[in-house]
């Protein structure tokens, strides 16, 4: 839509201005053929925009800026005419209206009214043809005389290979030349017994001239521009221009060869006395012309204006061509939007836990986890939708529970509806702040709602208070221990359950996050013996940790490479390659020939597949039971975001992409979220050669 209204203002402007400066340049009264080939580089310059447009377009060459909606874009992309904007003529006459709204695409308007008038511009063209038709129809092939040896004679003094056929036709109309592949030249009857010898010479030296040049087949091209721009009257100017340029071009060419100038003015004008022109549409080269050019020919043939040399037109015709042709590009590149850039892909976060299994969130989709009735929904897609969810049936320890989630960022459901488990209640996008709380309690209202609201962020507990010390008081040099008083014991408070806020990415099935676990009890105050001094009683050691039980991968099937490969920097703390600094390694490089198939070792879902900074081409991993893989430095990658694969599925070809010193495969392992050495993993095959 921008470029089409672009392209139809500026071509009446850009046209404006290049018929100013062809004027400009033909002030100088330069010859004829100069003057045609000025007028040739308008016309090109003209339609040189409408010509760029498609490969702007398809090379996406645009520089306009491309925001998701501007000031043009933000038009509608149709017009409804409702029954109420009808005239009041129309409504107070009762004529019938219709009853549905009238949709009208601009665009679409555009396009049909261009087409009409191309539509147009045709028909008007195959009438003149007709018409040319109708005029040679009933022709006679000229018979032995001075037209016929004036033909040969000057068919020779051009150069031309074959003499052009010559007709006379019965019309009263000027002497013209037409045809392509077998140029032909008319004469009027009686033409030849009314102009004297010299005269009917010359009439056949201008036709013979327009054949030898080549005009049969340059004129149609010529006039195309002023067809195809018809809504444009820049481009109309500019083609009685180009006419006019034509014949002067052939006349001076015809005083070259004849000498005679005052005789060839004197045929100009008793041509114009007693013959009709051919209509302008006609696709013919004429003789006479309509309007002021004959008097115009007739005084550049006498030479009564002092011709100016052509040199200094031509230069200057060719520096605007060269300084025309880039701006033709330019204002469409302007005017079309850039490209849109890709993405710039986002590390997925880690996924954020159900609350105290209220909801979960899959494939961003927000389902909930127990039958509820929907008590409250408020916000919008802005600021992120409410919602508010109670239990329905009492859970196995005898409360109810009613639930909050805010911050999503659609809605599936409406106030007072049932929802059961597992049923959509809305979405969210990735990096969407969400919040999930929920408040449980075995005292009802009357609502039954429990009788503790729901908290949407509690902060972190503070830590425990270090345990009671007994208090210690001297007299006299003898210590004693002064009795403390026990604390009396708190109530039990309903039980409420909160998550504080977290960025949420998408979940990936099968991951079940529990909650932390209660902070242990403090220990009870002991009190010292009496007649003990009093010190602050030592901990007991702690008890060595058992050691952690080996990792092993029970779901991976399958080697990562199955071709030949050597391991060249293992997992853990090493110097860095290309920075020489000494820094952490988090996984294994296995080098190898470029393009050797990655295999996936287990079953899983690609949760990353793209471009990563220093990584190169990267494609991530989730193999289920708290394992992800990263595979990076690819050469080309095979899967997608979001894809399932099945163990030995290939993930991609290795590489060098990246920060890398040749083809080599960067592995990573992590286990609940910690980097692990591969090579210490039972199960997993790195190399099965």
């Amino acid at each position: 839509m921008l470029l089409i209204s672009f392209l139809l203002v500026s071509s009446i402007v850009w046209g404006g201005l290049i018929w100013l400066c062809a004027r400009a340049l033909q002030r100088s009264n330069v010859s004829g053929r100069a003057r045609q080939w000025i007028w040739r580089g308008a016309t090109l310059l003209l339609i040189a925009p409408w010509l760029s447009a498609p490969f702007v377009v398809a090379f996406g060459w645009g520089l306009a800026p491309n925001p998701a909606h501007n000031a043009v874009e933000a038009m509608p992309a149709s017009f409804l005419v409702e029954p109420e904007m009808l005239s009041p003529v129309a409504q107070a006459t009762g004529l019938p209206v219709a009853a549905a709204p009238v949709n009208i695409d601009p665009v679409q308007m555009i396009l049909l009214v261009l087409a009409a008038g191309w539509v147009v511009r045709f028909v008007i063209a195959q009438l003149a043809a007709r018409s040319l038709l109708g005029v040679v129809q009933y022709a006679n092939q000229a018979g032995a005389g001075l037209a016929r040896n004036a033909l040969h004679t000057w068919s020779r003094r051009l150069g031309m290979r074959k003499a052009p056929r010559l007709l006379v036709v019965a019309e009263n109309v000027s002497p013209f030349s037409f045809g392509v592949l077998r140029p032909t030249i008319c004469l009027p009857e009686g033409l030849e017994q009314r102009l004297k010898p010299e005269a009917l010479d010359l009439v056949i030296a201008h036709e013979c001239t327009h054949v030898a040049r080549g005009d049969g087949w340059l004129r149609p091209l010529e006039r195309v521009a002023a067809d195809v721009l018809w809504f444009n009257p820049f481009a109309w100017a500019i083609r009685r221009e180009l006419d006019v340029a034509r014949e002067l071009a052939c006349d001076e060419a015809v005083i070259e060869h004849a000498r005679d100038r005052r005789i060839y003015a004197r045929t100009l004008r008793d041509i114009a006395g007693f013959t009709a022109c051919l209509p302008v549409a006609v696709p013919a080269a004429s003789m006479s012309l309509a309007g002021g050019s004959l008097m115009l020919r007739v005084t550049r043939t006498l030479g009564l204006s002092n011709r100016k040399p052509a040199r200094l037109a031509l230069a200057s015709a060719c520096a605007l061509a060269v300084m025309g042709a880039p701006l033709a590009v330019a204002q469409v590149m302007f005017a079309t939007p850039a490209p849109e850039l890709p993405p710039i892909p986002q590390p997925p976060a880690p996924p954020a836990p159900p609350a105290d299994g209220t909801a979960t969130v899959i494939d961003n989709i927000v389902r909930v986890s127990f039958p509820a009735r929907v008590t409250k929904v408020s916000g919008d897609a802005a600021s992120g939708y409410d919602v508010e969810l109670l239990q329905q049936e009492r859970g196995e320890t005898g409360e109810i529970c009613m639930a909050s989630i805010n911050g999503m960022s659609s809605l599936r459901v409406t106030q007072g509806e049932t929802v059961v488990k597992g049923q959509p209640i809305g979405g969210r996008t990735d990096g969407q702040m969400m919040e999930i709380s929920i408040a449980c309690s075995d005292d009802v209202d009357a609502s039954g709602k429990p009788k503790v609201d729901p908290v949407k962020a509690v902060p972190p507990a503070p830590p425990a208070p270090p345990a009671p010390r007994a208090e210690v008081r001297t007299f006299a040099g003898v210590g004693q221990v002064a009795a403390v008083a026990p604390v009396a014991p708190v109530a039990p408070a309903p039980r409420v359950h909160a998550v504080a806020p977290v960025p949420m990415v998408p979940s990936v099935p099968g991951n079940n996050v529990q909650p932390p676990p209660a902070p242990p009890a403090p220990p009870a105050p002991v009190s010292p013996p009496s007649g003990v001094s009093p010190v602050a009683p030592l901990a007991p050691p702690a008890p060595p940790a058992p050691p952690a039980p080996p990792l092993r991968m029970t779901n991976a099937p399958h080697a990562v490479i199955t071709d030949e490969a050597r391991t060249t920097s293992a997992y853990g703390e090493r110097v860095h390659p290309i920075t020489k600094e000494k820094a952490m390694h988090d996984g294994i490089d296995l080098a190898g020939k470029t393009g050797t198939e990655i295999h996936a070792p287990g079953a899983g879902l690609v949760t990353f597949a793209g471009e990563r900074g220093t990584y190169g081409q990267v494609v991530e991993l989730d193999l289920g039971g708290g394992y992800g893989m990263r595979f990076a430095q690819l050469d080309s990658i095979d899967v997608k975001q979001g894809q399932s694969v099945a163990a030995g599925a290939v993930v991609g070809k290795m590489g060098s992409s990246g920060q890398s010193t040749g083809p080599h495969l960067h592995l990573e392992v992590r286990k609940d979220g910690a980097t692990v050495d591969p090579a210490q993993i039972n199960g997993l095959v790195l190399v099965a050669k």
